[in-house]
């Protein structure tokens, strides 16, 4: 099984992208795996920096160095645009597209190889999990620094649940896509600029293509999230007018909330809880995730009275299982 690495960087290299090949190199290195590094048009000092970088990483950490590409794109074409370019012509089993406000937990990388190696093939889309995402990859930490979560990870993740869930669609801030999938339906759609939705609109591709897409449970990746655009001007204009281009595209699909895909996500866990290995590991993943549908209840009375009794029948199910 084949693995490449795609990380696309836009601006604030220090404080993004570095700290993302700090995390991400050493692993690559024992695994096989090489990034391709793109900047994406950084109208910062960004291009400079990286290049500092790739010749201090060749004289400090050779063997690093070994599995890094760098490109530079003279303009910003966005999410799906940056990652189409740098993953042109790449022979692989699998992509693993990454954003750059990522930071990869130790043996992420390798527990990630393992899950692709036995995903079955009707799976074509796998995630990490992580602190921040709209789907149910989100687990619950009581920490709030990247050290302080992976830390808590290690703890939380002492015995591997070897566990695949389904989940109803992937973000983007990390991911892995069957390379044939990625050929077939021709990469990313570029017609959402900068981004926002070029995930969802390609998991719902995918769906409509056979395949599934999946979390895998022991592999941690945290996201800082929005970290590309939190500080640029027109966010909310942008995410609303692909929500529209989207919609348009797709008057159909489902745009499930965070507590309608961890739900799902629970439910499944305890179908399959007892008939499986690494019981104990993979039920403290469920109440885990129970945190999250805690925290997501909804604002709406109705609404809020309606889960709270969605809850408690999962809590109950749980219960029986002590």
């Amino acid at each position: 099984m084949n693995l490449q690495g795609f990380l696309l960087s836009y601006k604030s290299f220090e404080t993004t992208t570095k700290r993302c090949l700090e995390s991400l190199l050493p692993q690559a290195a024992t695994s096989g795996v090489t990034v391709f590094l793109g900047d994406n048009g950084s109208p910062d000092e960004s291009p400079l920096l990286i290049a500092q970088y790739v010749n201090q990483l060749a004289l400090h950490q050779p063997k690093q160095s070994q599995y890094l590409r760098t490109t530079y794109f003279d303009e910003n074409f966005g999410y799906a645009g940056g990652m189409n370019r740098l993953t042109m012509g790449v022979q692989a089993d699998w992509l693993l597209l990454i954003g750059s406000d990522t930071v990869f937990s130790p043996n992420a990388l390798q527990n990630l190889i393992w899950t692709l190696t036995h995903a079955p093939e009707s799976t074509g889309i796998i995630g990490p999990v992580t602190n921040s995402a709209g789907t149910a990859q989100c687990l619950s930490f009581e920490s709030d620094t990247p050290e302080e979560m992976i830390e808590e990870w290690e703890t939380l993740h002492s015995v591997a649940t070897n566990w695949l869930t389904p989940i109803y669609r992937a973000d983007f801030f990390c991911v892995a896509i069957r390379k044939s999938l990625w050929d077939q339906l021709n990469g990313l759609d570029e017609g959402y600029g900068r981004g926002y939705y070029e995930d969802v609109d390609f998991c719902v591709r995918a769906r409509r293509a056979g395949f599934n897409c999946g979390s895998a449970e022991d592999c941690f990746v945290y996201h800082q999230g929005s970290a590309t655009f939190k500080k640029e001007s027109g966010l909310n204009a942008l995410i609303k007018k692909n929500k529209i281009r989207f919609l348009e595209k797709y008057p159909d699909a489902l745009l499930p909330h965070l507590r309608e895909d961890t739900y799902n996500a629970v439910k499944s866990g305890l179908a399959t809880l007892e008939a499986e290995h690494h019981y104990g590991a993979r039920l403290n993943r469920i109440k885990n995730r129970m945190r999250v549908l805690e925290s997501q209840k909804p604002k709406s009375f109705y609404k809020k009275i309606f889960w709270s009794q969605r809850s408690r029948h999962l809590n109950q199910e749980i219960e029986a299982l002590f």
